[in-house]
């Protein structure tokens, strides 16, 4: 979806920095799917944070206007686009979260480590999220999408409980105990 087909009142924007992003990794991510499990509005975009900075500013600002609260965006190698996101979100005053999400290149160059860390090096009071690397990551940010959201949103908050029962295993606990003969008696010397 381009910004010309967009359709006003997505709550969530995932911004991806080209076409060439939007490949199996981001369907087998799930993402949209994830979003759609918790009630909320989706879009998505392809503008380069490099290529049209100037459009990519428009657009923001356009899409805040219009509902838009959160943005996730998904990029590699140098990764600007969160924090022009970012960026531009604070040129109109509004305060957006923006939840970066590091793709691998292809061919594969440092395994989207460069994007994960030109993500974590944002100056203070231009923040963003940075949800990890991949299929991994996308879905992640999804789902503190929906956390995010949930704060403020009984709807969401159910729906997201039930999502996440239904698809993440509990961690595994496991508790080493010592036989009562290693254990000192109280009092003991």
């Amino acid at each position: 979806m381009t910004s010309g087909e967009r359709l006003p009142g997505h709550t969530v924007e995932i911004i991806l920095g080209s076409k060439t992003d939007d490949d199996q990794t981001f369907a087998d991510a799930k993402i949209t799917e994830t979003l759609d499990a918790c009630g909320i509005s989706w879009g998505i975009s392809y503008i380069s944070a490099h290529r049209n900075a100037k459009t990519l500013r428009e657009f923001i600002a356009t899409t805040v206007l219009d509902g838009t609260k959160i943005f996730i965006a998904a990029a590699s190698m140098a990764a600007h686009l969160p924090g022009s996101i970012a960026a531009a979100c604070l040129g109109i005053n509004r305060h957006c979260p923006v939840i970066g999400v590091a793709l691998e290149t292809n061919p594969p160059f440092l395994g989207g480590l460069d994007a994960l860390i030109a993500e974590t090096r944002m100056p203070p009071g231009v923040p963003i999220c940075a949800a990890g690397i991949g299929v991994a990551g996308l879905r992640n940010a999804a789902i503190i999408a929906a956390q995010i959201l949930a704060v403020s949103d009984l709807e969401v908050r159910r729906k997201l409980e039930t999502y996440m029962q239904q698809n993440t295993k509990p961690p595994q606990v496991h508790v080493r105990c010592s036989s009562p003969a290693t254990v000192p008696a109280t009092g003991a010397k």
